[in-house]
């Protein structure tokens, strides 16, 4: 009788936690006209790093999300035959349903887009399309603008239609404070900000008795924020640090440098688009040259204290998917393999390393090699001996396929956390340490769609951070931020400046189209 009781109470758990589950459980049936099928990646929200795959066949998928207690931004995308497929929308629990239909890409002839024809989901939708009305409105009006009016008279009207739409959605936060809606507006801010008072005060504007998953992460954001920013005179002891260019220096033959490190000797190591290793003199001399034989270039690499270039090279791999009928052949990532050199470019050994997904860029630091990863929003620390994975930091918000670090006077690894506009400051073990800037256009803020790209530190503590389009180069110490002048426009649009410190102190800069620059230390 016993025995027959706890069987009857386990199912009736089973049953019970079942139920739970459907209760919690988003339904939502999908239709595309015009796509038959595809595979999609599924995210639950921007910051979502682990995705799970869904099929699409003849036009429909069930998409089924377990555990939603409130609304949630779902994003659905697919890279089919060079052409990406995107649908976003917020999801409840329960049942809903998204239609759309392929259309041609207007800006990009070649490519196609789901375009939304029906959405019965979340009543938030209904707020958020009202939202991206204006937002699209604002965005037409100031086009038309730029296409009227020269870039000053454009560029000041539409900051004024920017400001008075962010003036718009205060408001509307202020007059509905109990909005689910409001608290992920609100949340999308500080996630992304930097700013404590105003972070505080946006938090004041909902309803204090709101508790929600948009609400918690707030206030865990404002307190690590109090916990880890730190003022600039406390953290950098420098002071009076002075840069110029050197117009001497003749490093315009050097185009196309993708990454670079300094070599001992007060010597540069170049890796170009081509995956061509060089190694100059401080006077811009190639004393040698060396093309690994791999079957893709490298796209980052690390010096070792030995003057051993650990170069870090992705390893492709072909996956056959049937589409419509036919087999399409894929090329994909499959890891990435760390090939160790000589300065001569003598292979000395070879492993692959565990975990990532791009080598974005890589420093040493001791007997560890350190690799940034702009995939997975992670660095990863690994034996540089052996190539096993002894840890790895996730906190990042990467942008534009770009994430890249330094190792601090105090051995604390600063990254230029792009996304966030902040450097961040971490130990070895992950936790934070250290914070500082904010998006902005003062000269010790970060300004653009994502910066800072790259980060340095010379031997006297000052910290040297990268900005492009316009680009800007600062150099921070007891005195605030210093702009290096004379620097020139280095890359257009969202991409990538390769800067590299020599022993000297002195820094130096690639531009795909300029070349070289070098700025050296001047007295003022």
């Amino acid at each position: 009788m016993k025995h027959l009781l706890s069987i009857l109470l386990v199912v009736l758990v089973l049953i019970s936690c079942q139920e739970k589950k459907s209760e919690n459980t988003a339904n939502v049936k999908i239709k595309v006209e015009g796509l038959d099928i595809c595979e999609f990646d599924v995210r639950r929200g921007f910051g979502d790093k682990n995705p799970f795959k869904v099929n699409m066949e003849n036009g429909e998928l069930l998409l089924e999300i377990p555990n939603v207690t409130e609304p949630e931004y779902i994003l659905l995308s697919s890279m089919e035959e060079g052409t990406h497929y995107g649908i976003r929308f917020f999801i409840e629990k329960g049942e809903s349903s998204f239609e759309g239909k392929l259309v041609p890409n207007e800006q990009y002839p070649k490519h196609k887009f789901i375009k939304k024809t029906k959405l019965i989901a979340s009543t938030v939708n209904k707020i958020d399309e009202e939202w991206n009305k204006k937002q699209m409105d604002v965005f037409k009006r100031s086009n038309k603008y730029f296409k009227e009016y020269n870039r000053e008279e454009a560029t000041a009207y539409s900051d004024k239609l920017r400001a008075e739409l962010e003036e718009w959605k205060l408001n509307w936060v202020k007059s509905h404070p109990n909005s689910w809606f409001s608290a992920y507006q609100v949340n999308t801010v500080i996630s992304g900000g930097s700013d404590v008072a105003m972070h505080e005060l946006l938090l004041s504007y909902l309803d204090p008795k709101m508790d929600n998953k948009q609400v918690r992460s707030m206030k865990a954001k404002i307190k690590e924020m109090k916990n880890t920013d730190v003022k600039l005179e406390d953290l950098i002891q420098a002071k009076n640090v002075h840069y110029k260019v050197d117009q001497t220096y003749k490093g315009s033959d050097f185009k196309n440098v993708t990454y670079m490190s300094a070599i001992e000797g007060n010597k540069l190591c170049m890796l170009s688009k081509a995956g061509e290793f060089k190694i100059v003199d401080a006077n811009g001399k190639v004393e040698s040259s060396f093309q690994p034989n791999s079957k893709s270039p490298a796209t980052s690499f690390a010096v070792s204290g030995e003057s051993e270039i650990y170069a870090l090279t992705p390893n492709y791999k072909i996956i056959v998917k049937k589409h419509r009928g036919r087999e399409i052949k894929k090329q994909v990532v499959d890891g990435v393999a760390c090939v160790v050199f000589d300065a001569k470019g003598t292979e000395k050994k070879r492993f692959k390393f565990e975990g990532l997904g791009a080598a974005s860029g890589a420093k040493f630091m001791n007997d560890k090699l350190i690799v940034s990863d702009c995939k997975t929003s992670r660095l990863y620390i690994y034996d540089a001996k052996t190539g096993e994975k002894k840890s790895e930091i996730a906190d990042m918000r990467t942008c534009c396929g770009i994430l890249d670090f330094c190792i601090g006077s105090d051995n604390q690894l600063l990254v230029a956390d792009l996304g966030a506009f902040r450097v961040q400051g971490y130990k070895l073990n992950g936790e934070k340490i250290l914070a500082f800037g904010q998006r902005g256009k003062e000269l010790e803020q970060f300004h653009g769609c994502c910066n800072p790209v790259n980060i340095g530190c010379l031997s006297s503590g000052a910290i040297v951070t990268v900005e492009k389009s316009p680009t800007r180069i600062k150099i921070y110490s007891q005195d605030g931020a210093r702009l290096i002048d004379g620097v020139e426009e280095l890359v257009q649009g969202c991409a990538y400046i390769p800067m590299a410190i020599d022993n000297k102190d002195n820094l130096y800069l690639a531009s795909p189209d300029k070349g070289l620059v070098k700025c050296v230390s001047v007295k003022s």
